[in-house]
């Protein structure tokens, strides 16, 4: 006879901590952020592990990103962060769950250093080796699709030996993580070289909220190059302006 597994049931108060981070990403109020901060300390002491309210405060971020009923403000993202890590921080510590912490805080890190780049490469860069540093991987790739031909194309890698860059879809990088905003493909970043390929929840939530803000300050960067060449070309002639 097999055994019945019983359905996890949502804890109390998980849809109104949800509906928190929703509100004020939308909404920039800080009093929604003070909620947010109470709620928290409340389900931390009714006994909601660490790891549970980190994957519903990552799956509420992944639900706005995917959704797109908001313009994601990383300033915003960074505040739900720091409410959250000041409640969790005392309980991490207290338990022992260093490695989320730690994940968290490199999470809150990637979320601030994105507000600064202006140039392609830069972020190119910082983008695989933060998602390896993240997700523990040793090896990161990332490709971008060029907008004519709607190929993926080799931009950045770290962990990988010598010049060559693996093919894009290959083997030798199994996990692989798309980024996209408005449901259009702007490229993937690919990852491997661990013993376990496999990522858990957390892990899964934290690769979908990154891939999130990559792609979103791709799209920034993006806009700046275009009005920055518009500012040095005629609109009509597309030749460069003489200063």
């Amino acid at each position: 006879m097999e055994a019945v597994i019983p359905e996890k049931k949502p804890q109390p108060g998980f849809e109104a901590y949800a509906a928190l981070v929703m509100r004020y990403l939308r909404e920039s109020r800080e009093d929604h952020l003070y909620n947010l901060y109470e709620l928290s300390k409340v389900l931390m002491d009714a006994g909601t592990t660490p790891a549970d309210i980190l994957s519903r405060h990552l799956e509420s971020l992944e639900k706005v990103i995917i959704e797109g009923s908001v313009h994601l403000q990383p300033e915003a993202l960074l505040h739900t962060f720091r409410a959250f890590l000041e409640v969790l921080s005392p309980y991490e510590i207290a338990f022992g769950h260093y490695e989320e912490l730690k994940k968290l805080n490199l999470l809150q890190e990637v979320s601030l250093k994105l507000l600064s780049f202006l140039d392609l490469d830069s972020l190119c860069r910082f983008m695989v080796e933060k998602s390896a540093a993240l997700l523990m991987m040793q090896k990161s790739c990332l490709y971008l699709r060029d907008g004519a031909t709607g190929e993926l194309v080799f931009e950045a890698a770290t962990g990988l030996p010598g010049t060559a860059a693996p093919q894009a879809g290959g083997n030798l990088l199994p996990i692989c993580i798309p980024l996209k905003t408005d449901k259009v493909a702007m490229g993937e970043i690919r990852l491997g070289g661990r013993k376990n390929l496999t990522l858990n929840e957390i892990e899964k939530r934290m690769a979908a909220v990154l891939a999130g803000q990559f792609a979103l300050a791709l799209e920034r960067i993006r806009l700046y190059q275009t009005l920055e060449e518009r500012s040095q070309t005629d609109g009509l002639t597309g030749l460069f302006n003489v200063r």
